[in-house]
């Protein structure tokens, strides 16, 4: 029953990462990378607003912002990496890698937080490795 979501989803990502190279492909990486992050702010924004939480998301801590940040500084500087690799390499190359996320996640919550997944959810983690790579 979730095979057919998981190609749609598959043929989506393709879809995806074909669209941002092909919108680097003549153009700044900077330009759209901020375009690309304002439109998603801007409808995250929208989507908060509508739901009454806007409130609740701007209400953070001075130790939060530091942290989200943080966060912010080192996923920008991996999308600008991304977005001059789709610019430079060939997608049969870039989208590989890129897949190969998950991997380097679980490679940080072991070694940086010491955390050790459960028999089931390294199980989960790779089904979920492995699919990338078939």
């Amino acid at each position: 029953m979730w095979i057919p979501f998981i190609l749609i989803s598959a043929v989506l990502l393709a879809f995806y990462d074909a669209a941002k190279k092909h919108s680097v492909h003549d153009n700044g990486v900077m330009p759209v990378l901020f375009l690309s992050t304002a439109c998603g702010s801007a409808f995250f924004v929208a989507a908060l607003a509508a739901a009454g939480q806007l409130r609740e998301a701007l209400a953070i801590t001075p130790a939060g912002f530091w942290l989200v940040a943080l966060k912010a500084l080192i996923v920008s500087a991996s999308w600008v990496f991304v977005y001059y690799a789709m610019r430079a390499l060939p997608l049969s190359i870039v989208a590989p890698i890129r897949a190969s996320a998950p991997l380097w996640t679980l490679f940080g919550a072991v070694v940086l937080f010491h955390e050790i997944p459960t028999p089931r959810q390294g199980l989960g983690m790779a089904a979920i490795i492995a699919g990338y790579w078939m």
